[in-house]
């Protein structure tokens, strides 16, 4: 629960604090058992209330569902009566949204670290050596295989231009140039002042 120090306390002395049950059969009509139960955003104000006790609050709540459309909770908004605004309800849906889609963030990024994470393992286990470039031409990956061949960590590859660290062999700039895959093609790669004869394969992302 959060609020200003007058509400919270008005809530207290009607036994809303955190934990209490805002079900129908212990508090009666109220906006957050219709969120919770029907599923659906909801708005309760002055008389609307089934216990006359809460005439004086008026309430508004949207429920919150996992990407599954499990119902997870509810957001909602508690205040006088004579406060309420016409918008309130509509301000809960918004925030009910905003939490669904930072955890759907959340979760995506979760799974996309995850598999980023199984990649890494899986090129870090074969012995062709890999580089990777965006479309910037950064790059943007290279495997222990790589350095190994190319004579250098792999920090002195990533996050750099690859034209900058690699010279290649014309026909490789034309297959860039032109997206034309390659497969097991002889050539020689420039790395400094140094020269490393190996067998050359391009492949495109989608």
């Amino acid at each position: 629960m959060l609020g200003d120090a007058p509400m919270i306390e008005l809530a207290r002395e009607f036994a809303i604090v955190r934990g209490t049950l805002v079900s129908e059969s212990q508090m009666g009509t109220n906006a957050f058992s219709i969120a919770l139960i029907d599923g659906v955003p909801g708005k309760v104000r002055g008389a609307e209330h089934f216990v006359r006790q809460f005439h004086l609050l008026a309430d508004a709540a949207a429920p919150i569902y996992a990407l599954s459309g499990r119902p997870l909770g509810a957001l909602g908004l508690l205040c006088l009566a004579g406060a309420y605004h016409p918008h309130t309800l509509g301000l809960m849906k918004a925030g009910a949204r905003a939490i669904e889609s930072q955890r759907q963030s959340d979760i995506l990024l979760f799974e996309q670290n995850s598999q980023l994470t199984e990649i890494n393992l899986v090129l870090k286990t074969i012995s062709e050596g890999l580089v990777a470039w965006n479309a910037e031409g950064v790059v943007v990956h290279a495997n222990a295989a790589a350095a190994e061949i190319l004579g250098l960590p792999d920090r002195a590859l990533v996050g750099k231009p690859v034209s900058h660290t690699l010279g290649f062999p014309e026909f490789l700039w034309q297959a860039i140039s032109e997206k034309s895959a390659l497969t097991d093609e002889e050539g020689t790669l420039r790395v400094g002042d140094g020269e490393v004869n190996c067998i050359l394969s391009v492949r495109f992302g989608q």
